[in-house]
């Protein structure tokens, strides 16, 4: 976190030093002809493609610059038209300088975007770990449930314990949202999960990893146990009345999996549990 913020004044600190020298530029160049303008306007293309492209391709731009404005100089020795009709030799020398000090700064100063970018994501992409409630049900998230799906497993190859696993889905789950309302269709998962809460023992671990599926991990349950919860949860959940009184039934589809030697790994449990759920439409 600390990086973070360091890399955040860095990235300030360069803005104000990029904003100085277009300033300096302005006052030295805008007054100089036609020139001067140009000089200037090579100057922002510069700090453009330094900021979009990162250092090497502003470094390359102002080489080649340098090897321009070098060649006309090189031949006014001759007789050529040159840059020192309206500019003296001293005004482009500093601008030359400030135009390398310029595409370093915004060649820097595209790393660090990019680098506070990757950061941020790898951030977000934490905090969405670490929360691992999910707001509407209170249930644990897709993460925690591998988690616990992974632990229990291991107590079970251990030990020789039986655990099962239960995913529920809700079918049509995108027609609900899109008849009903956000606000509707909250109440419908409200509604699953306290149902789902008030049907199971307290021990089993209640999830719900994807918008429109709910699991559950019932420890020391059987093949024939996980039959008798999934009757007991149709009986409970299936209705549901909306804030105009009306019923609707909603559409459920079970998949389950009981731990047995033939299965590899915690994440084959899951799989397995998917697969025998109908996928319809959401």
């Amino acid at each position: 976190m600390q990086k973070l913020f360091d890399k955040q004044f860095r990235v300030r600190l360069l803005l104000v030093g990029i904003l100085f020298i277009f300033v300096i530029s302005g006052m030295l160049l805008l007054f100089q002809g036609q020139e001067g303008m140009m000089l200037f306007l090579l100057t922002g293309l510069v700090g453009i493609v330094g900021v979009v492209s990162g250092l090497l391709p502003a470094l390359a731009l102002t080489l080649l610059l340098f090897f321009i404005i070098g060649s006309l100089l090189f031949w006014s020795l001759f007789g050529a038209p040159s840059l020192e009709s309206s500019l003296t030799l001293n005004y482009i020398l500093v601008w030359m300088v400030k135009l390398l000090i310029l595409a370093i700064m915004t060649g820097r100063l595209s790393m660090l975007i990019k680098e506070l970018h990757e950061a941020n994501f790898e951030l977000r992409e934490q905090i969405d770990t670490l929360v691992a409630i999910d707001p509407i049900t209170g249930f644990d998230n897709k993460e925690r449930m591998l988690l616990e799906l992974e632990l229990e497993y291991n107590r079970s190859k251990r030990y020789g314990r039986m655990f099962s696993f239960l995913l529920i889905k809700i079918n049509h789950f995108e027609q609900l949202r899109k008849l009903y309302g956000e606000q509707e269709l909250n109440r419908i998962l409200l509604h699953l999960s306290t149902e789902i809460y008030r049907s199971v023992r307290k021990s089993d671990y209640k999830f719900r990893p994807e918008k429109d599926l709910f699991g559950l991990l019932l420890t020391e349950t059987s093949t024939e146990d996980v039959q008798r919860v999934i009757d007991k949860l149709n009986k409970e959940l299936a209705v549901f009345q909306l804030k105009n009184k009306k019923y609707i039934t909603l559409e459920l589809e079970y998949g389950h999996v009981s731990y047995g030697e033939e299965i590899e790994d915690y994440l084959q449990v899951y799989e397995l549990a998917k697969e025998q759920v109908s996928f319809h439409v959401s």
